[in-house]
């Protein structure tokens, strides 16, 4: 976390002594993410007036009494793997992977349940930190990190997506085919 810099419209905070967090913001609905965390530790849940609001916006308001938000981490962070082919069965690297929730409420800017990742030499990818759950993959071209905002990339994205299930603390193991 980046002490109160402002970047594609989200809010970084700053990390006090004592575990508390200051969060120099204007008022609006927000969602909370670390970034930055040692594998294997992930954000499991955020919870704000009881309620577990990791994958809801919510709004902080300045002025008033402080508010509690608590943070919970886990060390059973899950993996989905393994390769990008061609339509001949060959290894290939010239493509961004891309996981998106089947579940269309999760895809958003900013949701833990969309990432992306690109495979390495022999064509091997790994995405890192996806919550537990049915996911779309799909390995397409001329996808960036920028494009995670786009509801047109989140189509093209679900239409050439294959499903893969994830499960809780497991590393997922998914072939990924080039169909197009």
């Amino acid at each position: 976390m980046a002490d109160g810099e402002m970047r594609s419209g989200l809010t970084w905070s700053q990390l006090i002594e004592d575990g508390r967090f200051d969060v120099t913001t204007p008022e609006s609905n927000r969602v909370v993410r670390l970034e930055g965390l040692e594998a294997p530790w992930s954000l499991e849940s955020v919870l704000y007036r009881r309620r577990n609001v990791i994958n809801i916006p919510f709004e902080l308001q300045s002025g008033g009494e402080p508010e509690r938000v608590r943070l919970v981490l886990t060390d059973q962070g899950s993996r989905l793997t393994w390769m990008v082919h061609d339509q001949n069965d060959h290894p290939t690297t010239d493509r961004a992977v891309i996981a998106l929730p089947v579940n269309a409420t999760f895809r958003h800017s900013g949701s833990r349940h969309v990432r992306l990742s690109y495979p390495d030499l022999s064509g091997r990818y790994d995405v890192s930190d996806l919550p537990a759950g049915v996911h779309l993959v799909a390995a397409l071209s001329g996808i960036q990190e920028g494009d995670l905002h786009d509801a047109p990339m989140f189509q093209e994205t679900a239409a050439a997506g294959a499903e893969g299930a994830i499960e809780t603390g497991m590393v997922s193991r998914f072939d990924v085919q080039i169909t197009r």
